[in-house]
C-alpha cells in the first residue's frame, strides 16, 4: 500500500460541484476528476496548451454552500500537462498558482476539506458531526442518550442505601 504524500485534502468526481474553465476569453464546462487547494485534474472540451494559465470556476453544491455561505470559488491555475485524444474531451492536470499561506489557498483548502468530509459521510453513512461544528440536532440527540444512560443518583456521590 502506497502512503499518500500529498499535503492537502483531495475530493473526487462524485462531489457536489459544478465547474467550468476560463481561458483567453473562452468558457467551457468541465468535470472535476479530483481537486485540492494545490491543483486539480479536470476533463473538458476546451483546448489549452501546456503552461497556459486558466481559471477554474467551481459552483458549490447546496450542502457545501449551506456550510460555507459561499456559492462560487475561482482557482487561478496553470496547465501542467494534458491527455489529448483524437476526439472528445481533454484531461488536464492543473497546478494552483497561489501558494500555501495566501488567503486564496487557505480558503480553497477549507472548501476542499469540507467537500471531502461531506463525500466521506455520504460514502460511509457516518454522521458529519465534528467538534468544530455546532449542530442543535446532534446536541439534542446526545442529551437524550445521556439521560437514558445516567440517572440523577448515578452522577451524585452520597451515602448508599443502608
Amino acid at each position: 500500500m502506497t502512503e499518500n504524500q500529498r499535503e492537502t485534502f483531495r475530493i473526487g468526481p462524485d462531489s457536489d460541484l459544478q465547474a467550468e474553465l476560463f481561458h483567453e476569453g473562452r468558457v467551457a464546462p468541465c468535470r472535476i476528476e479530483n481537486l485540492s487547494a494545490g491543483g486539480a485534474k479536470v476533463t473538458s472540451d476546451l483546448r489549452m496548451p501546456p503552461r497556459a494559465q486558466c481559471t477554474l470556476g467551481v459552483r458549490l453544491g447546496s450542502s457545501i454552500r449551506t456550510s460555507t455561505s459561499v456559492e462560487y470559488v475561482s482557482f487561478l491555475m496553470e496547465v501542467l500537462d494534458d491527455v489529448l485524444p483524437e476526439q472528445g474531451p481533454v484531461t488536464y492536470r492543473l497546478r494552483s498558482m497561489t501558494g500555501p499561506g495566501s488567503t486564496e489557498y487557505e480558503a480553497a483548502a477549507k472548501l476542499v476539506f469540507m467537500a471531502q468530509r461531506q463525500a466521506l459521510a455520504r460514502e460511509t453513512g457516518a454522521d458529519q458531526a465534528s467538534p468544530m461544528v455546532s449542530d442543535e440536532e446532534r446536541r439534542a440527540k446526545l442529551r437524550v442518550e445521556q439521560q437514558a444512560r445516567f440517572s440523577k443518583k448515578s452522577l451524585r456521590p452520597g451515602p448508599g442505601p443502608d
